[in-house]
């Protein structure tokens, strides 16, 4: 059966200087995919991006 390891990132979109998609981009390049993404009701212009990826074995 596979397994796999869950993450929440939480992601600044306030200024165009965010480092946001180079975050996501960084993690999908170890392997890590978008399961889904909200934003983060405590911080209007934050998003919450829940990942997961295959746990090696």
């Amino acid at each position: 059966m596979k397994q796999y390891e869950f993450k929440l990132v939480f992601l600044d979109r306030r200024d165009e200087g965010s480092n946001a998609l180079s975050t996501l981009n960084a993690l999908g390049g170890e392997g890590w995919h978008v399961v889904h993404v909200r934003e983060d009701v405590q911080h209007e212009r934050s998003l919450v991006a829940f990942l997961e990826r295959e746990r090696g074995g």
